[in-house]
């Protein structure tokens, strides 16, 4: 789907025919598409006035305040963490390179949780402890509350294309997010996100070497098992279901990437949400082809004497 502001929604889906049926003009097929994978790629769009370098320049901003809460995880809170958790740091020590931001991650929701006051078992929560360190300038900053405002503004585009439960005409969201900051080599393990109809990623600052992976929701045996590649370039919005498997693949340049995370969800959280009534996962698109048989060539006939 394109649009004037840039919008594509790519269609992974599994298509069942179903039974055919006769018309005076020929047969109809109906194909149900089902449990389609909605991929929506946007950027942030322009306000009434605003110019292009002024949208960079607040992606810059928000990725220099990211990156910095980063550095201050890793150089003030780990240490921390690591000393007070005994099982956290056993954990740690056995994790791959997925570690630094499954523990910058963790850290996130804390402080998500005591800037809002809303109860950190709501904030996708996986059951794990949470720890009790505050210290992050993401939220009051009004550069990260004008990108929240222009990623918003792509919701009722995205619930078009995918049914997802949430209203964009409401005026009040839960909006979770969180840094995701690669160094060079660095990943993330394929993982899902609960509880949410819509999560999102931004890439705020990207060297162009690496990509986010979507696998196959029909499962990993053949003649499925396949994985959407997004090779992200600056600016770009990403919007998908929760429950999407996806993996960042390593950063193969010599830059640092970062990214902002996102889950948006209605007013009440969690408890507005209901996955079997999701239209992400439920959703079938139904359409019509007719099928027209060929006049026959009276010339090409065989006869028979």
């Amino acid at each position: 789907m394109a649009g004037a502001c840039g919008r594509r929604a790519l269609w992974l889906a599994l298509w069942l025919p179903a039974v055919a049926g006769k018309s005076r003009e020929g047969i109809v097929n109906n194909i149900e598409y089902v449990w389609p994978l909605v991929v929506m790629r946007a950027t942030l769009e322009r306000d009434k006035g605003e110019t292009q370098d002024k949208v960079d320049e607040l992606r810059r901003t928000v990725a220099e305040i990211g990156h910095k809460g980063f550095e201050f995880y890793l150089n003030k809170v780990l240490p921390k963490e690591l000393k007070k958790d005994k099982d956290f740091a056993a954990d740690f020590a056995l994790e791959d390179e997925s570690r630094w931001n499954k523990g910058f991650f963790r850290w996130q929701k804390r402080v998500y949780s005591m800037v809002t006051g809303i109860g950190v078992e709501e904030i996708l929560w996986d059951g794990k402890p949470v720890p009790q360190l505050p210290g992050d300038e993401l939220h009051s900053s009004k550069h990260m509350q004008s990108t929240v405002k222009k990623i918003l503004g792509h919701m009722a585009a995205y619930k078009k294309a995918s049914e997802a439960t949430v209203d964009p005409s409401a005026k009040r969201f839960r909006f979770i997010p969180w840094v995701e900051v690669y160094r060079a080599g660095e990943f993330q393990v394929s993982h899902t996100h609960t509880g949410s109809p819509v999560v999102g990623i931004l890439a705020l600052r990207c060297n162009g070497k690496q990509r986010m992976s979507f696998e196959d929701p029909r499962g990993v045996n053949p003649p499925f098992g396949w994985k959407h590649h997004i090779d992200f370039r600056e600016g770009d919005l990403i919007m998908f279901p929760s429950w999407a498997s996806h993996l960042m693949e390593p950063n193969r340049g010599n830059g640092t990437n970062v990214f902002l995370s996102f889950a948006v969800q209605a007013r009440e959280g969690i408890r507005d949400f209901d996955w079997e009534d999701d239209g992400t996962g439920s959703y079938v698109k139904k359409m019509e082809k007719m099928l027209r048989a060929k006049k026959k060539d009276p010339s090409r006939e065989r006869s028979e004497l």
